[in-house]
C-alpha cells in the first residue's frame, strides 16, 4: 500500500462551461487513483457536468491489475451516474500508451464511456461529440 501524504493535492480541478478538467499529479498507485476518483466524483455531482477531460501527469502508470481494480471500483461507485459520464483521458507520456487499450476495453466492458487520447484537440473534439467515424480511438492506434 502506498503512503499518502496528508494534504497532497493529487488532482487539480477546473470547471469549464461545458466540461470539467482534471489534472492528475503527484504519485500514482491504486490508492492514489481511488482518492483522485472520489474527489473528481464529488466535483461532478456538485456541478452536474458529466463531460470530463482528465490529464494524466503522473510519472508512472498503474499495473494492469491495479487498472482493472480501479475501473471496477469506479464503475461500482458511479452506479447510475456512470451512464451520464463521458471521459476523455489525455495521456501525452511518450511510452506505455498501449496499456491504455486494456483500460479502455475494461471500462467499455463495464459500461463506462472512456476514451484515451494523445492529443488535446482530438480529446476535446470527442467530448464535443464529433462523430466517432471521423475520430477513431487513439488508444487503438498503438
Amino acid at each position: 500500500m502506498a503512503a499518502i501524504t496528508p494534504g497532497q493535492p493529487l488532482v487539480t480541478i477546473k470547471l469549464l462551461p461545458t466540461l470539467v478538467h482534471f489534472e492528475c499529479i503527484g504519485e500514482q498507485s491504486y490508492e492514489h487513483t481511488i482518492i483522485r476518483f472520489n474527489k473528481m466524483y464529488a466535483s461532478l455531482k456538485a456541478c452536474n457536468i458529466w463531460d470530463v477531460l482528465i490529464e494524466g501527469k503522473t510519472s508512472k502508470r498503474l499495473s494492469v491489475l491495479d487498472s482493472y481494480n480501479a475501473i471496477k471500483y469506479i464503475q461500482e461507485e458511479l452506479g447510475r451516474d456512470g451512464s451520464k459520464l463521458r471521459i476523455a483521458f489525455l495521456d501525452e507520456r511518450s511510452t506505455g500508451f498501449e496499456h491504455n487499450v486494456f483500460a479502455e476495453n475494461v471500462a467499455s466492458n463495464r459500461g463506462l464511456c472512456l476514451r484515451f487520447f494523445r492529443d488535446r484537440q482530438n480529446a476535446l473534439c470527442w467530448l464535443r461529440k464529433t462523430p466517432v467515424s471521423q475520430l477513431p480511438s487513439e488508444s487503438h492506434q498503438v
